[in-house]
């Protein structure tokens, strides 16, 4: 997968409804990346509009949002990351694909190397 490198922030956040484990452990971790990666200004939304107002009410994080006019645009922006951290969803698989370091949410319905989104890379953390 390639895409051209277009770097915006050095952190890349996206978190869907889809694949939530709704747990104090998995909020908590959440709030402690939104404080310790200083997310609104090292970070960057991507994802929809709605998406993006859930995460900055649920986390109380006023992250900068970049709308993305297709998945090329997408792929662009995460080129340019440091970090994507996401839940399962494209962002993820495009984040995997371009080699990017990840960190993310795992569905937590079976174990974790059963997951279909478990890849065991040097550059990839679950919670």
């Amino acid at each position: 997968l390639e895409a051209d490198t277009q770097k915006e922030a050095p952190i890349i956040v996206n978190v869907t409804p889809r694949y939530r484990t709704p747990s104090e452990h998995t909020h908590a971790t959440w709030l402690s990346m939104v404080h310790d990666a200083d997310l609104k200004n090292n970070g960057l939304f991507v994802g929809t509009l709605t998406e993006y107002e859930n995460f900055v009410r649920t986390y109380d994080c006023k992250i900068k949002y970049r709308p993305v006019s297709d998945f090329l645009d997408l792929a662009n922006v995460i080129a340019g990351a440091e970090l994507v951290v996401c839940n399962q969803g494209f962002t993820y698989s495009l984040a995997i694909g371009l080699g990017v370091a990840t960190v993310l949410e795992a569905n937590k319905i079976v174990p974790l190397q059963m997951n279909e989104c478990f890849f065991p890379r040097t550059n990839t953390q679950y919670f």
